[in-house]
C-alpha cells in the first residue's frame, strides 16, 4: 500500500519529525511497512496489531498519519478509523 504514495507526497505531509501509525496484524507486513517508511524519511513509526493497541499508543503519543490494515484477526479497523477521523489524522 505505502508503494503506491510517492515519497515528495509522504515527505510533504509528515517532513523530517512525522510519526505514523501503523497497524497491521500480520508482523512481516507491519515491520517491512514501517521500515520503507523510515526509507522515506518519517523519523518515527509505531505498529499495533489491534485496535485496542492502536487506541492505546494514540493515548500516549501524537501521530500525524496512520495507515490501516482493514481486516484485523478478530475485528476491523472502522472504529480506529471513526477515532482518528474525529482526531483530524489522515489515514490509509
Amino acid at each position: 500500500m505505502i508503494h503506491l504514495l510517492s515519497r515528495d507526497l509522504i515527505a510533504a505531509r509528515l517532513g523530517a519529525q512525522g510519526t505514523c501509525l501503523v497497524v497491521e496484524d500480520d508482523s512481516l507486513i507491519r515491520l517491512d511497512l514501517q521500515d520503507t517508511l523510515g526509507q522515506l524519511g518519517v523519523t518515527t513509526s509505531l505498529g499495533a496489531s489491534s485496535v485496542a493497541q492502536a487506541l492505546d499508543l494514540l493515548a500516549k503519543q501524537r501521530v500525524e498519519f496512520a495507515i490501516l490494515d482493514y481486516q484485523l484477526r478478530n475485528s476491523t479497523s472502522v472504529k480506529l478509523a471513526e477515532v482518528l477521523l474525529q482526531m483530524g489524522i489522515p489515514f490509509l
